[in-house]
């Protein structure tokens, strides 16, 4: 407590002093391993950052969303939201009551993904849902997310779309 009210220098030189002390004595007791403690926390500083620039291009995705009118808006915010969200592609396909099926698909313009690293999902959409937009069939994202780090960023993403496709039900065509 005296140390925090202190403005005397050579009391912040005897805390470090003291401080890196008992480092040392928790190093040679072996209880603290520094390179795994430094890899650790740029481990969770890196997951950390990838977090935020998810939650923000889950964001800016949400606006797209809000705005879309039309099927294509729509589509046209979908295919926004997987390309924010470094998917490898995405596919939606729809069923009339008629069993008339039509499918939408939606590449990025870049390379080929290396399928090793892709995360394949299936997101159906509640049929409750699909009618109460004007719709009368059966629709079913297929997700193919790039696993760019982790497996459990790529299901994070994969929550967030579902997110938005739950909150953003289909505009009737």
């Amino acid at each position: 407590m005296f140390m925090m009210v202190t403005h005397d220098i050579s009391t912040l030189v005897v805390f470090f002093c003291i401080l890196l002390l008992l480092l040392i004595v928790f190093r040679v007791v072996g209880s603290v391993r520094l390179r795994e403690s430094i890899s650790g926390l740029k481990k969770k500083y890196n997951i950390a950052s990838q977090r935020k620039q998810e939650q923000m291009d889950f964001e800016q995705a949400q606006l797209h969303f809000r705005n879309a009118r039309t099927y294509q808006q729509w589509w046209a915010a979908v295919c926004e939201a997987a390309k924010r969200m470094d998917f490898a592609w995405i596919s939606v396909k729809t069923e009339d009551e008629d069993g008339t099926e039509q499918t939408e698909v939606w590449r990025p313009n870049n390379s080929q993904p290396d399928l090793s690293k892709v995360v394949i999902m299936n997101v159906p959409v509640p049929k409750a849902q699909v009618r109460n937009h004007g719709l009368s069939g059966a629709i079913e994202f297929e997700i193919a997310i790039s696993v760019n780090g982790s497996l459990e960023s790529a299901g994070h993403r994969a929550t967030l779309f579902s997110r938005l496709i739950d909150e953003h039900a289909v505009v009737s065509l």
